[in-house]
């Protein structure tokens, strides 16, 4: 194994599965977004029996996924569960790793999020029985799914019979599942571990976004002045993490490094962010001590970006406290306005995309960007995407209950010190 002298076995990614509202496939999906399109859509929803419009994200219609499952021994009925194994099939794929998983026995991991597949089945079930006293309908299977987690799906399927994990941490679930994934390889646990999550916009999400008045019922435009409120989207996004040894004996494609990533918790609020941004500051900070870089060597920041307001000015001011001066000569994305806010999904979906961006050196646009905040003043990208050479990229996600992620990507070079 290559090991950097203090710090354990270097990381690398090299697989991607992304399924969203743009479609299947991460490098389908990443050029899409960098090309301006959107998955979002103002489609009518039924609230109290009176429809209202709404602006989603959500799957493609030609996304079928019955085909993909059939014949399998184990199949879960929640569509965010079957989302997610879609998205672990891609990657273990796109890594040149399925059927091959059988030679890491035992050194293969999995760690996953399923935000609303439990929501979902559970809501499924009960309407089955609604109305009807002593049937308990489809209540049987959808019961039965509470005491299975997708990682047990995925083991089954794939043969994954090393550590394996399904966590929940809110809209950050996504950057705390891939640096679990992250120190299980660090540490030796394992050779490979597939880290994601997927979510679905349940009715349970869905009514409780609306009581916040967190939502837009157009096309959201984060970080802009017009800006009022997100979209909440469908999607999933998995990352093959590899140690660098490893994936360098079986010739591998390095995508890029992790070298380093943050987690704090406010301790403050369950939804509402400080507004002077210094709490979501810290895990920026973290991320970039762990990867030892200074400020201004960041190439590219994909922020959170959800488009309510408090939100992105806390999230710009974080960026200033924990860059300084360097803030203002890093370019800033976000990939909400073209794919919705996938919530528990998010942060693995987004870090898959800025993996993208190192590999491409290429930097997607904000979409409905056009009249920016002067309490946002970064070097917001917007109107086209924009192509330069990405060394260092961080992706950011913060998610309720006071969660705050960051995780630092970077080009794969031989040599470099391990993180």
């Amino acid at each position: 194994m290559t090991t950097s002298e203090n710090n354990g076995n270097r990381v690398v990614v090299t697989g991607l599965g992304v399924v969203c509202s743009l479609g299947r496939g991460a490098e389908y999906v990443f050029d899409r977004l960098y090309n301006g399109f959107s998955g979002i859509r103002v489609q009518d929803r039924r609230i109290r029996g009176t429809m209202e419009s709404w602006a989603l994200a959500l799957l493609p219609r030609r996304l079928n996924m019955d085909g993909f499952f059939s014949g399998w021994r184990h199949s879960p009925g929640a569509l965010a569960d079957r989302l997610l194994l879609m998205g672990l099939h891609d990657a273990l794929e796109h890594a040149g790793l399925w059927p091959l998983l059988h030679e890491s026995a035992g050194r293969t991991g999995l760690v996953t999020v399923s935000g609303s597949g439990k929501v979902i089945a559970l809501e499924s079930g009960l309407k089955d029985i609604s109305g009807r006293a002593g049937d308990r309908g489809g209540m049987d299977s959808s019961f039965g799914e509470l005491f299975e987690s997708v990682a047990d799906w995925g083991a089954w399927r794939y043969g994954i019979s090393g550590p394996r994990l399904n966590l929940v941490s809110a809209c950050s679930s996504g950057i705390v599942a891939l640096a679990r994934a992250y120190e299980m390889i660090r540490h030796g646990r394992a050779d490979i571990v597939a880290a994601g999550a997927s979510d679905v916009v349940s009715d349970l999400c869905f009514q409780g976004f609306r009581s916040l008045r967190a939502m837009d019922p157009k096309p959201c435009k984060p970080f802009d002045r017009d800006r009022d409120g997100m979209n909440l989207g469908d999607g999933c996004g998995v990352l093959v993490l590899e140690e660098y040894g490893h994936a360098l004996k079986r010739g591998a494609g390095l995508l890029a490094e992790i070298s380093g990533y943050g987690i704090t918790q406010d301790a403050r609020h369950i939804a509402s962010p400080d507004p002077t941004g210094r709490d979501w500051a810290e895990p920026i900070r973290q991320a970039i001590d762990m990867a030892k870089i200074r400020p201004g060597e960041l190439s590219y920041i994909n922020a959170h970006g959800t488009g309510t307001r408090l939100n992105d000015k806390a999230e710009t001011l974080a960026i200033k406290h924990a860059l300084g001066k360097d803030a203002y000569d890093v370019p800033v994305s976000s990939f909400k306005a073209a794919l919705g806010h996938c919530q528990f999904a998010a942060g693995a979906i987004e870090a898959a995309m800025t993996v993208m961006a190192i590999k491409e050196n290429r930097v997607p646009p904000i979409l409905g960007l056009n009249s920016p905040d002067p309490d946002c003043d970064l070097d917001y990208v917007k109107g086209t995407g924009i192509e330069r050479h990405l060394e260092t990229s961080l992706s950011l996600s913060f998610g309720f209950g006071g969660t705050s992620t960051a995780m630092l990507f970077s080009s794969v070079r031989a040599g470099r010190p391990g993180s």
